[in-house]
């Protein structure tokens, strides 16, 4: 392939330099008449990053777990303030 850098999403995913083409005949059955049609597939190898994966969902998931642990920083004879850093939480995630 001459410009891999032009595939969409390049971020998440790795183009292999590997492309089979094949060219068949197909046929509908499915109509009156029989209609044979010519067909090119072209197959492309791709395979995930990790890395997009790893900072986009894993360490946004884990900062969020964290910041949500900060409830338990506060005095437990505080139930309000706690209530009240619990619903921040959510909302600001929401």
């Amino acid at each position: 392939m001459k410009n891999k850098l032009s595939i969409l999403a390049q971020q998440e995913w790795f183009l292999y330099e590997h492309i089979d083409t094949r060219s068949t005949i197909t046929t509908e059955d499915f109509s009156f008449r029989p209609i044979r049609q010519s067909t090119y597939l072209v197959t492309c190898y791709v395979a995930r990053r990790p890395g997009y994966f790893y900072w986009n969902a894993y360490l946004l998931i884990f900062l969020i777990t964290l910041i949500t642990l900060t409830v338990y920083g506060i005095t437990p004879n505080l139930p309000h303030s706690r209530l009240h850093i619990t619903c921040l939480c959510l909302i600001s995630f929401k």
